[in-house]
C-alpha cells in the first residue's frame, strides 16, 4: 500500500510542478493576471469617477433649467455676463 501512496505523492508533486511552471512561464502567467487585475481596478476607478461627474453635471443642468435665478448667477459667476448698465471691475491679485 505504501508503494501506491508514494506514487500518488510523486504524481501530485509532478502535477503541481507542471502547473506552477505553466503559470509562471505560460502565455497567461500569474504576473500577467495580476497586471490585468490592477489595470481593471484603475479603469473601474476612472469609470466610477466619471459616473459621479455625470450625476453632478446632470443635477447642475436640472438646477439651471428649473431655476432662472440660479441660471443668472451661473452666467455672472462663470461666464462674466453682465446685465444692462452694469460694469465689471477687475482687480489684480498681485497688486498691493
Amino acid at each position: 500500500m505504501s508503494f501506491y501512496v508514494t506514487i500518488a505523492h510523486l504524481l501530485t508533486v509532478f502535477f503541481y510542478t507542471v502547473l506552477m511552471i505553466g503559470i509562471l512561464r505560460g502565455e497567461r502567467s500569474l504576473s500577467d493576471y495580476l497586471a490585468l487585475k490592477h489595470k481593471r481596478q484603475v479603469l473601474q476607478t476612472a469609470v466610477d469617477s466619471l459616473t459621479d461627474e455625470i450625476h453632478h453635471l446632470s443635477s447642475e443642468i436640472h438646477r439651471i433649467e428649473h431655476s432662472p435665478e440660479y441660471a443668472k448667477r451661473i452666467l455672472r459667476d462663470k461666464y462674466h455676463i453682465l446685465g444692462n448698465g452694469e460694469q465689471m471691475i477687475l482687480f489684480d491679485k498681485n497688486s498691493p
